[in-house]
């Protein structure tokens, strides 16, 4: 699946904070793939700024990343919960026609 950096950093956002074994080890799994490599933190700019993450937005920022079925299901159950809750924000949208 394509990503940008922002949708990969809001995905990192989105997933559980606790659950069972099987929930956090595939919540691992998937900010591993999700995560910037540190050659991507370098190639984006990316800095910290408080509570904001930013970088170069002129720098091509797409990544082909592989998720299974369970890392895309636990994804698309995170953007559904926060549907239900009414807690979607403008960054969400594009995850939401991606996944859902």
């Amino acid at each position: 699946m394509v990503l940008t950096v922002l949708e990969r950093l809001l995905i990192l956002g989105l997933l559980p904070g606790e659950g069972g074994i099987v929930e956090m080890r595939l919540k691992k799994v998937i900010g591993e793939k999700i995560g910037l490599t540190s050659d991507e933190i370098v190639r984006y700019e990316v800095k910290e700024d408080g509570a904001n993450v930013r970088w170069n937005n002129e720098v091509e920022q797409t990544s082909s990343i592989e998720l299974n079925e369970a890392e895309v299901g636990m994804i698309r159950d995170s953007l559904v919960k926060l549907d239900r809750e009414k807690k979607l924000n403008d960054g969400h949208i594009t995850l939401y026609d991606k996944f859902v």
